[in-house]
């Protein structure tokens, strides 16, 4: 079993009739993003309107580039004793 996700075959399997279907939907609306496109905008929206709190959804290419942005999100500024977020 490949739990890396993208590398091989997904928790369903080889080539399952349920993701193949999937994939072919999507991959007729789009392959590739470069900046902000409709289907990314209607994501973040849906995941803010459905998680309390959640106010900005930055959407990546990689786990790699995932773990990069979160770590610099926690990164901390003290000016004159207070705390601000970057």
């Amino acid at each position: 079993m490949d739990y890396v996700g993208s590398w091989g075959p997904f928790i369903l399997g080889h080539g399952h009739p349920r993701v193949r279907e999937s994939l072919h939907r999507q991959t007729d609306l789009a392959t590739s993003f470069g900046a902000p496109a409709r289907l990314e905008v209607e994501l973040a929206e849906l995941l803010t309107g459905l998680i309390p709190g959640l106010e900005l959804v930055r959407l990546v290419s990689s786990g790699t580039e995932a773990t990069i942005v979160g770590s610099a999100g926690r990164a901390r500024v003290h000016r004159a004793g207070e705390v601000h977020q970057v």
